[in-house]
């Protein structure tokens, strides 16, 4: 369990699970307003990225949320781009995850927030705690 710091902002990966989530109005949409207000570093890697933009824009309801997510994304507004995440060694039921827990290890985050049942099922890697959307929120405040 990580000690929480209020006045620095958390370095945070953000699942596209959750980021679907907040583009319909959910309580995740709590997520995004706290990245707004800076309380949280979002950090991404290319692989994350281009999953976002593969998703996001498949989904019409919410290309437009989505679209301003992306574009701050890639401003770089409280966000954390990096281009080498390390290699990790962690069993999981789709591989295809594995680019969100090497970002968050290759970042020195301290949470990982996803919907995704087989990233929620590890629960930790490393130092990362993997969270819901609720009990993030729950830990923060």
């Amino acid at each position: 369990m990580h000690l929480i710091n209020p006045e620095l902002p958390l370095k945070t990966v953000i699942d596209t699970s959750v980021w679907v989530a907040a583009c319909f109005h959910s309580r995740s949409q709590q997520i995004l307003e706290l990245w707004h207000a800076e309380k949280i570093i979002v950090c991404c890697t290319p692989p994350v990225l281009a999953e976002y933009r593969i998703v996001l824009h498949k989904i019409p309801p919410i290309r437009h949320k989505a679209q301003k997510i992306l574009q701050r994304l890639e401003e770089g507004k409280a966000t954390l781009f990096f281009s080498n995440p390390p290699q990790v060694d962690v069993k999981i039921e789709d591989p295809e995850d594995l680019k969100f827990i090497a970002c968050a290890v290759g970042a020195e985050a301290s949470f990982l927030v996803s919907l995704d049942d087989h990233l929620l099922k590890i629960q930790s890697y490393d130092k990362v705690e993997i969270l819901k959307p609720v009990e993030f929120l729950q830990r923060i405040r």
